[in-house]
């Protein structure tokens, strides 16, 4: 099969993670108020519109940060190509710093 571009062949996943500023534990403040979207806008952000739509104090679950670095590091191959999508709920700048 000559496709191009080449068809992906490793994929991670790692749903037990959020992207954060620094490696390890950390809360994830959930938005509990929008079943219509699945709840997208739960965020590392207390402050974040969607968290604070659901009323109340936010509620938070906690969760294991990483960091961009990190997630390379474990995943890329030397030489490898990588695509990174990142929506974070407004968090994207702390990741990138």
């Amino acid at each position: 099969l000559n496709m191009s571009p080449r068809p992906v062949r490793h994929l991670h996943f790692l749903t037990e993670h959020v992207g954060t500023a620094v490696d390890g534990p950390t809360t994830l403040f959930l938005d509990t108020g929008n079943a219509q979207q699945n709840y997208w806008g739960s965020s590392l952000l207390d402050s974040h519109v969607d968290v604070k739509k659901s009323g109340g104090e936010p509620v938070g679950a906690n969760v294991m940060g990483i960091t961009l670095t990190t997630l390379l590091e474990q995943t890329v191959q030397p030489g490898g190509h990588v695509m990174i999508k990142i929506d974070i709920e407004g968090a994207e700048y702390q990741l990138l710093e």
